[in-house]
């Protein structure tokens, strides 16, 4: 209400004669701040000074009185992936925001002739498994996890493993005088000269699926007569969920704003790996 007032006497020339600022006329005296007993210019100039000053103060009291968790960023949130639905076609939702793809998994082998090449895409088990699946090791949505537990090794209620078993006696326990992996897990790797093991950390569920699917897509690409778009988003992640899905999703919040970011790739976490 004070706005609209303030707008209509100085637009609509309510009163015959506007007020008068006596600091505003030509050959008027400088006048000093009561307060500080400093001269802050024109009265425009003056308000901008005083105002400015104002905002700074209650902007610096605002932030120290915020409580110190308020300002730490957490990064990137840690969401655990869900496995694939389905068997012959595989309903990819590892965030289950309803906004997956449908991946064919027996056109796949049958069109590459991948039937007995599965290193190609499952070329990591877990112990006493075989062709596990992505979402296994790439535990997290977004962000990086450990392959490699290793107070779960050495605790005894984990594998209950001597720290000589893995680390030589005589020199300094850090990843890079232990043995690999592989000396004791012989069935890991599926093809080891393919897929060598390289880090104890593994990408994120969405940088392992692009890098896996695009690589492959980008060459099928080339070499497949009319799948020049093979390697564009629109080929796999459809704009809205399947239409048999609706009905189902009607209350469903899937949240598209945060879910369907595609965050770049991470870089390795060097520190937390030496400290393995």
């Amino acid at each position: 209400a004070a706005l609209v007032f303030l707008f209509v006497i100085e637009k609509f020339h309510i009163w015959e004669k506007s007020p008068e600022n006596p600091e505003a006329r030509p050959h008027a005296k400088p006048s000093f701040d009561y307060s500080s007993r400093v001269w802050l210019g024109t009265p425009g100039i003056a308000a901008m000074t005083k105002y400015s000053l104002a905002f700074m103060l209650t902007f610096a009291f605002g932030v120290a009185i915020l409580p110190e968790k308020q300002l730490e960023s957490k990064g990137i949130e840690n969401l655990t992936v869900k496995k694939a639905r389905g068997e012959n076609i595989l309903f990819i939702d590892g965030n289950r925001d309803a906004y997956g793809v449908a991946f064919d998994h027996a056109r796949h082998i049958d069109s590459l002739h991948l039937k007995d090449s599965c290193y190609v895409c499952h070329h990591m088990n877990i112990p006493l498994d075989k062709n596990s699946g992505c979402w296994e090791c790439h535990e997290y949505m977004y962000s990086e996890s450990n392959v490699f537990n290793h107070d779960w090794h050495a605790s005894q209620a984990g594998a209950n493993i001597a720290c000589g078993k893995c680390h030589p006696d005589n020199d300094v326990r850090t990843k890079q005088t232990a043995k690999k992996c592989i000396e004791c897990h012989t069935d890991m790797l599926t093809e080891p000269e393919e897929h060598p093991f390289e880090r104890l950390a593994t990408a994120s569920y969405t940088d392992a699926l692009h890098m896996q699917c695009v690589s492959c897509h980008k060459e099928k690409a080339v070499s497949v007569p009319d799948k020049q778009n093979l390697a564009e988003c629109a080929s796999c992640h459809e704009s809205a969920p399947p239409e048999h899905l609706y009905e189902l999703l009607k209350w469903y919040d899937t949240k598209p704003s945060y879910n369907r970011v595609i965050l770049p790739l991470e870089k390795s976490n060097q520190e937390e790996e030496k400290s393995l």
